[in-house]
């Protein structure tokens, strides 16, 4: 699975926003009564970037 983490820079203590781009993979899945979906990852490879 890739996405994305964005980090504004007020929080990160940066200049700029943080983007992390990241790759994982699914090891839990469920759905709960109310149809509501979710999904646990880990992420196996990361990269940081400023924009």
């Amino acid at each position: 699975m890739d996405f994305t983490i964005s980090l504004p820079a007020d929080v990160v203590g940066a200049e700029a926003d943080v983007q992390v781009d990241c790759r994982g993979r699914v090891v839990r899945s469920f759905e709960e009564d109310g149809g509501r979906r979710g999904v646990g990852v880990v992420i196996d490879e990361y990269r940081f970037e400023r924009r």
